[in-house]
């Protein structure tokens, strides 16, 4: 939807409410650091091996909206399944990595 603050304007005509949404919301802008954000689908059996973002200047918020059984999402030393509709967010600087089941699930 935003890629380092610059709006992507086929991204946000896909889901108008959402973009509304996160625009009123309190905006924090760190130079070099735009404000990013974007949804995505996890294709069924996706593995994203253990990762770690570049930055503490911000906190990423993982929003879960369609989950199959058995997905995890694993930031540091804690494990979660996913709940939908129940946002988690963290320090991105902390590892992390996700997974997910036989069939696709969308996160935000």
């Amino acid at each position: 939807m935003w890629n380092e603050g610059v709006a992507q304007p086929e991204h946000l005509a896909r889901c108008p409410r959402t973009a509304e949404i996160i625009q009123s919301a309190p905006q924090c802008d760190v130079a070099d650091h735009g404000r990013t954000r974007f949804s995505s689908i996890l294709e069924a059996r996706t593995r994203i091996p253990p990762h770690t973002g570049v930055t503490n200047a911000r906190l990423t918020v993982h929003l879960p909206l369609i989950v199959p059984p058995d997905c995890g999402f694993r930031v540091g030393s804690e494990t979660r399944q996913w709940i939908p509709g129940k946002a988690w967010v963290f320090d991105d600087t902390i590892e992390q990595k996700h997974g997910t089941a036989p069939t696709p699930r969308v996160r935000s």
